[in-house]
């Protein structure tokens, strides 16, 4: 393992926080002085530069920020928690973040609300050569919208999307085939406030319907916001401990596999999947510890990330005993998930080891294609936080830095 940043933290529901494009290596941080930062590594020389997107933001690690890539160009976007105003920057060049254009509010606007913005998740679409954008809304509510013309900054209106009652808030993760599917897996509210369960929809943006995993239809945009009890429920938490989402991948024939964790306790986590292959599946994976926050955050797993190139493994963060800190590990099925078995240890408990991440679109055999975060963790504006990811070997052990400012 090697340590990527110094200084670096990242939340779990704004993405993609890292992803691969070209032969190059984008990742996105905010520090513990509240910059927003994002850096390239060249893979081929392993010459790592960065760029300071935004200076003097919150100390938060919500405010991470979220990267697409759109005409070869780096888009980055961010809104801190709960922030007044959604923006982004584009990149002057392609494959390259030597430059980017001005600051840009994003035309989109709101739902109304007192509620701000957070979350960014975004998405280019190859049916429509849109980018779509979802967030958590005015209205703590799943928003959306999409743009055929982000550097112009057009964009449709803000959206409610998913609805849950009063100021429930769901919780989602997405993923996208990269042409015409979005799929969603998403709680019912926060596991503090609601008994929370986990549900699956997928949209089909050729005709903006949403559909069940076997493709039966349940609703259109028209109907939006769509209730989230009207989802397909995959996990229910009111019958069972409450629940809460980490990652969600497709297989190669689209069919939706997600991570989730299963809180009994504030000691007591574990870690559990949810495969679809002609129904749902779902098992137990293994113990996951307790939280990893010191304040009362009591539901912060340290996290947990699908390998999107073998969904038969899963990176874990969890303890290897009761009185050890949370490790990376690797574990494996060999059943279709049924029962999954502890593969390889990647980190060791000297420090905290948290919220693992696999870079999008890396191909295999990448080093740091598998990211996590090390150091100590009080809550969501308290950390003092390093990215680290893969071992470098040949090359790259001689690898410069080059930092650049905005």
């Amino acid at each position: 393992m090697n340590e990527i940043v110094a200084d670096a933290a990242w939340c779990w529901f704004g993405d993609p926080r890292a992803v691969y494009h070209n032969g190059r290596l984008y990742y996105g941080w905010v520090d513990s002085k509240g910059h927003i930062w994002i850096a390239q590594v060249d893979t081929a020389t392993w010459t790592r530069r960065r760029f300071l997107i935004a200076p003097d933001t919150h100390v938060d690690d919500h405010d991470n920020p979220s990267i697409v890539i759109r005409g070869g160009r780096v888009c980055v976007f961010w809104c801190g928690h709960a922030g007044r105003s959604m923006r982004y920057r584009v990149a002057t060049n392609s494959d390259s973040i030597d430059g980017f254009g001005p600051v840009v509010t994003c035309a989109a606007g709101n739902t109304p609300g007192r509620f701000g913005f957070t979350y960014p998740n975004v998405a280019q679409m190859a049916h429509d050569n849109a980018l779509y954008l979802l967030w958590r809304g005015g209205n703590f509510q799943p928003t959306f919208s999409r743009s055929t013309s982000v550097t112009a900054n057009v964009w449709s209106p803000a959206r409610h999307l998913f609805s849950a009652p009063g100021e429930d808030r769901p919780y989602l993760k997405m993923v996208t085939d990269g042409t015409a599917w979005l799929h969603f897996m998403m709680t019912d509210g926060h596991p503090h406030n609601v008994a929370t369960s986990l549900y699956y929809v997928g949209w089909w943006v050729v005709d903006d319907s949403f559909r069940r995993a076997d493709g039966t239809r349940l609703a259109s945009l028209a109907d939006a916001p769509i209730p989230v009890s009207s989802l397909e429920k995959v996990y229910d938490g009111v019958a069972n401990p409450r629940a809460w989402i980490w990652d969600l991948q497709l297989d190669a024939g689209l069919n939706p596999h997600a991570v989730f964790a299963v809180l009994n306790s504030r000691e007591d986590h574990e870690y559990w999947s949810a495969r679809h292959n002609g129904d749902w599946q779902v098992n137990r994976i293994c113990d996951a510890g307790g939280t990893i926050a010191q304040d009362g955050e009591r539901f912060y797993s340290g996290g947990a990330a699908l390998d999107p190139l073998d969904l038969d493994t899963v990176a874990v963060s969890r303890p290897p005993g009761p009185q050890d800190l949370h490790r990376i590990e690797t574990w494996r099925t060999g059943d279709g998930g049924v029962t999954w078995r502890h593969a390889a240890t990647i980190s060791d408990t000297q420090q905290q080891n948290v919220r693992p991440f696999y870079v999008r679109g890396a191909p295999a055999g990448m080093n740091w294609r598998l990211m996590w975060l090390r150091g100590t963790y009080g809550q969501f504006r308290d950390f003092a936080l390093r990215l680290l990811g893969g071992e470098p070997t040949g090359a790259q052990r001689s690898a410069t830095s080059v930092a650049l400012t905005s």
